[in-house]
């Protein structure tokens, strides 16, 4: 609500552990003036039974997609997409088929950390979302690929990016 104050257009960033929750949380968005709902099916730190993310499915972000978009008809949906997914383009093929409005790429790389006093990880799931400059040409690589596809939607790009020359690469690829 305190976002909303300053009188600019708010994204809310929602990431859920089934797919119906998704829904869940976008049909109480769609009551309140948020300008667009990032779903993040993506997050390293967010995962399905099973270890797997969602984002690595066409058919979980297809699902996802569609009850965001039945659920929050009227708001700009963005579909977060991993930077792991071995079918990148599928993903995003199947996120457009079921309403989507722009993609954000990308979402965290998996990375671990170790406390070198205690010798223990210092993420209490022993993984998770890694970012930083060292992920950059990752985003890079990940952007050119989806926008070499030509799917028709809109590019938020991201991952990595610590001087202006790094946006200047991913408008370039994308």
């Amino acid at each position: 609500p305190r976002w909303l104050e300053l009188g600019k257009p708010v994204a809310v960033n929602i990431s859920a552990d089934t797919i119906e929750e998704y829904g869940l949380i976008a049909a109480k968005l769609a009551a309140t003036p948020v300008a667009a709902i990032t779903l993040n099916v993506s997050c390293l730190n967010v995962v399905k039974p099973g270890g797997l993310m969602f984002g690595k499915s066409p058919e979980d972000v297809r699902e996802i997609t569609a009850l965001a978009r039945e659920s929050a008809p009227d708001k700009f949906i963005i579909v977060k997409l991993p930077a792991e997914a071995d079918k990148l383009i599928e993903v995003a093929l199947a996120a457009k088929q079921a309403g989507a409005d722009a993609f954000a790429l990308i979402n965290t790389i998996k990375g671990m950390d170790v406390d070198v006093w205690t010798r223990r990880p210092t993420l209490a799931r022993i993984t998770g979302g890694w970012s930083g400059p060292a992920i950059f040409p990752k985003a890079l690589a990940a952007v050119h690929e989806l926008y070499s596809a030509k799917i028709g939607l809109s590019i938020i790009a991201m991952g990595g990016i610590g001087r202006w020359q790094d946006a200047a690469k991913l408008i370039i690829v994308g």
